[in-house]
């Protein structure tokens, strides 16, 4: 069942859609994997979670853009990210979807 929720602000009639009847939520599904990063390459399995593009930033600690991608998971769910450009310390990982988005913390030693 889907949820519309209807709010009326300032005079402007706004909807909202609950996505909590999602079979298939990318949190649920995503791998990030090694954390920490220690050759310079992580892994992203999206598993049954995608089904088309997504586009994955990297972030450092001061919010500025390191990496941007956009990965083919529709026929390709497991994907290999090169990051032996970024300098050692913790960056911030945006895994954007269409309905989603899915933040992780990874550390490069």
């Amino acid at each position: 069942m889907l949820r519309v929720y209807i709010l009326i602000f300032l005079g402007v009639l706004l909807s909202f859609s609950s996505f909590s009847q999602n079979p298939h939520l990318l949190k649920d599904e995503l791998k990030l994997y090694p954390n920490p990063v220690t050759e310079g390459t992580i892994y992203i399995d999206f598993g049954n979670g995608s089904t088309s593009y997504e586009r994955v930033e990297i972030l450092d600690v001061t919010g500025t853009k390191v990496f941007d991608a956009m990965l083919n998971t529709e026929n390709f769910s497991k994907h290999k990210l090169d990051l032996s450009a970024l300098a050692y310390g913790n960056y911030f990982v945006l895994i954007k979807t269409e309905s989603e988005v899915f933040s992780a913390r990874i550390t490069i030693n």
